[in-house]
């Protein structure tokens, strides 16, 4: 199984520009730096939530 951010490494990796990935499947410019820049799934959790205890 795929996922958008496992698409977006494998597709840098191959040459493609972030221009290009985000026209591609198409994404905003931003939506491809967040997957780029996320080296783990769990980089993707953030937000107000994130590190409280339940």
């Amino acid at each position: 199984m795929w996922t958008y951010r496992g698409l977006v490494h494998e597709l840098l990796a191959s040459g493609h520009s972030r221009r290009a990935i985000g026209r591609q499947l198409h994404m905003t410019s931003r939506t491809v730096k967040l997957f780029a820049d996320a080296a783990t799934p769990e980089d993707l959790f953030h937000g107000q939530w994130q590190g409280w205890s339940s």
